[in-house]
């Protein structure tokens, strides 16, 4: 694909403009399902209410869920400090992402006033335009494995550099986009700079461009700790007592189920066990407590306290991670019981969290090998053997510390990432000067 665009970019282009009225529906019908920002839907056709910076460089970062809006904050972070001249465009596409983003810049003074808020407009050709003629940002950071031909190609075309940062690339990916790369279609060379997030990555995203693949490190590791509400913390450790908890972070649809097998069993052996489950997608509630039946469970959202006849409780909540995490010394992160990916071990460890897992991490294979080849977590293939790991690690505390102290210091090699990247970025934009 050169800069002027090959064959497969002009039919996608031509199909991006065709469908963009079946686009206004289907997002219509998200927003009936509570899937889009009941006020803000137009906001994916471009259409905004808040004005544009003045006098600044704006920068347009896009992260499109949870886990990598974590990852950029770091980022955004040290960009604002790097120079009082820039403000930052943060877009995503998940409401539940909105949400914690928009608490974040409420919560941390640096962010109030030079971090706004959009969702991401769908990616069609003429929309895709609107976006970046209102906004003229000074450069695009795709955060993870954000590809969007029409945005990638606009920008270039507008001279707005676009940058990949974090990357990461399955194989099953990368196949595609090198099958696709045989007929012109290589629109990974598009990106001014590309940094992957782990060697595996960079190897897989090499074979894509003729561009070099940096690699500094993934700025998963430098997330700042997930926040604690200590006053929730003590009510919540009030309520629980000497109870023993296993915490389960993240999980996802389907995996619910297992994790309320594996809880029956576990109380046979430990008769006052407490399961914490706390989901990946807060609107999923009502599914779940459908699930949990005849047993006795309290939910989060109706401020239902834990009781002693306890034996679930829902967090279905936003934002209060960290204080789950702090309520106990190990955790299962979901996502990787089934074909899901995994979610960031970084932030469970930095709170001083044990880490089990499923096997299926491939969105952070080289994050968990790493782990586990220094004995500092614990995978697991199926329910029998996490089964195995919770009952052993509710039995031997010590076990647990040392798994915790070997995977912190396994992810302090893992720093200063996000400044490696913006000395690069400060090298191609000159943004310092």
């Amino acid at each position: 694909m050169s800069f002027r665009g090959g064959i497969l970019l002009k039919i996608y282009q031509i199909l991006s403009t065709i469908i963009l009225p079946f686009l206004f529906f289907y997002i219509l019908n998200r927003k009936k399902k509570s899937k889009e920002h009941p006020h803000r839907f137009l906001e994916r056709f471009a259409i905004t209410k808040i004005a544009k910076p003045q006098n600044c460089q704006l920068f347009w970062v896009h992260a499109v869920s949870v886990g990598e809006s974590n990852s950029a904050w770091i980022l955004i972070e040290n960009l604002l400090k790097f120079s009082t001249n820039i403000n930052i465009l943060f877009t995503s596409t998940s409401t539940t992402s909105a949400q914690i983003i928009e608490q974040k810049i409420l919560q941390n003074e640096l962010f109030k006033n030079r971090v706004i808020h959009q969702f991401l407009p769908v990616d069609s050709y003429f929309i895709v335009q609107k976006f970046l003629n209102y906004w003229k940002p000074r450069a695009c950071i795709f955060v993870e494995s954000e590809i969007w031909p029409n945005f990638i190609y606009c920008a270039r075309k507008k001279a707005i550099l676009s940058f990949l940062i974090n990357a990461r690339i399955s194989q099953k990916s990368a196949s595609r986009w090198l099958f696709l790369k045989k007929f012109g279609g290589n629109i990974f060379d598009y990106f001014s700079a590309i940094f992957a997030q782990s060697l595996q990555d960079k190897n897989l995203l090499q074979n894509l461009t003729k561009n070099t693949i940096f690699y500094h490190g993934n700025l998963k590791s430098q997330n700042s700790k997930l926040e604690i509400d200590n006053q929730k913390l003590q009510e919540l450790k009030a309520q629980i007592g000497g109870r023993k908890i296993w915490l389960c972070a993240s999980t996802h649809a389907g995996e619910e189920a297992l994790i309320l097998q594996t809880q029956q069993r576990l109380k046979m052996q430990f008769p006052d066990l407490l399961t914490i489950i706390v989901l990946r997608h807060p609107n999923r509630a009502s599914e779940v407590c459908e699930l949990l039946g005849a047993v006795n469970f309290s939910q989060r959202s109706k401020n239902q306290t834990i009781s002693e006849a306890t034996e679930i409780y829902l967090a279905d909540s936003l934002g209060e991670l960290g204080t789950f995490y702090s309520l106990t010394n190990f955790a299962f992160i979901g996502g990787s019981l089934l074909k899901i990916g995994g979610h960031n071990p970084f932030e469970a460890i930095q709170l001083n969290c044990a880490v089990v897992s499923g096997s299926h991490v491939f969105n952070f294979a080289e994050i968990y090998a790493d782990l586990q080849k220094k004995n500092a977590c614990e995978i697991v293939d199926n329910i029998d053997e996490l089964y195995e790991i919770v009952q052993k690690f509710l039995q031997n505390p010590n076990i647990v510390l040392s798994y915790s102290d070997k995977a912190k210091q396994a992810i302090i090699n893992s720093q200063n990432t996000s400044q490696k990247i913006i000395e690069k970025l400060d090298a191609i934009l000159m943004i310092g000067v």
